[in-house]
């Protein structure tokens, strides 16, 4: 969802640079706006990326289970061959656990790169509103079209900044998931289960 949102963020602002870029090639609204365009593309191919991850991170923690593990230990038979095979599938999951603790830590740092990106972004994103809004005050030529999609773009640059922390949460939670699971397959290997 807020790699969808700041993709669409970056199309606005590639508008508002073609109007700007037509009507007012050098003026400082055009500089402002060339700055915002580059900083919203930054933050929107990091967000691709980090989408991208999100989904891999998704996926191996689906496949991460200890409850075959859990149900190999429940059952009465104790021979040699479920003793290995326990084994097996608690290797088996402390890798997969592994990778996916590894891939979240990438995942929170994508994130942490986002968010600065994004910042400096909405910042630029309400410079550019403040701006083309006085602008059109003083200058009734400067088109409704610009102060329209410059705050649509301002207020958007808002909707994203309220997603920001929720997506930090639940890229914690998965690296939570995934290190709950390393710690009890490690524990029951440990403890010879």
């Amino acid at each position: 969802v807020l790699a969808n949102n700041i993709v669409r963020m970056a199309a606005d602002a590639g508008s508002i640079l073609s109007i700007v870029m037509a009507a007012d090639m050098d003026s400082d609204i055009n500089g402002n706006t060339k700055n915002a365009h580059e900083l919203i593309n930054k933050a929107a191919y990091t967000a691709e990326l980090a989408s991208q991850l999100a989904m891999e991170c998704s996926i191996h923690a689906a496949t991460l289970s200890v409850t075959g593990i859990l149900q190999k230990l429940t059952t009465t038979d104790t021979d040699k061959n479920t003793s290995t095979d326990l084994q097996t599938a608690l290797v088996a999951a402390v890798t997969k656990a592994q990778e996916v603790t590894g891939k979240t830590n990438v995942l929170t740092q994508q994130i942490k790169i986002l968010a600065f990106q994004f910042i400096a972004a909405a910042s630029a994103a309400q410079l550019l509103q403040n701006m083309v809004i006085r602008k059109r005050a003083l200058n009734p030529l400067i088109s409704t079209d610009l102060v329209q999609l410059a705050t649509t773009f301002n207020a958007d640059a808002a909707h994203i900044a309220a997603l920001l922390p929720v997506t930090v949460q639940s890229t914690l939670a998965a690296d939570g998931a995934a290190l709950q699971t390393t710690t009890i397959c490690r524990w029951m290997n440990d403890t010879n289960l």
